[in-house]
């Protein structure tokens, strides 16, 4: 699974600002050897004992200073073949790849 985060997150708050549009407004963060999206968000949660990226199931980062990567946040998308989801406060909504989330 592919892990994108938001450039300037709202963190799916409304009183924040606009959502970015989705490709546009996020980067590729991170690929994970996950089974299911709640799987690949837990795998992207900063822990007291390791920081996420060195999770054993993150294949590739690709920021090139993984210690400023945050956590995987509401507003951010996750692709499971093929197909696009923006984690929410609670669950997941799938979109459109060229969609203004």
């Amino acid at each position: 699974m592919k892990i994108f985060h938001a450039i300037n997150p709202n963190f799916d708050f409304d009183f924040i600002g606009t959502d970015p549009a989705f490709p546009d407004g996020f980067e590729l963060i991170a690929e994970v050897n996950a089974d299911s999206l709640d799987d690949a968000y837990s795998m992207s949660q900063h822990l007291d004992d390791m920081p996420w990226h060195n999770h054993p199931n993150v294949s590739k980062v690709f920021k090139q200073d993984k210690e400023s990567v945050r956590s995987t946040s509401a507003g951010d998308v996750v692709e499971h073949m093929d197909t696009y989801y923006k984690c929410k406060n609670v669950g997941w909504e799938i979109i459109n790849k060229e969609f203004r989330l």
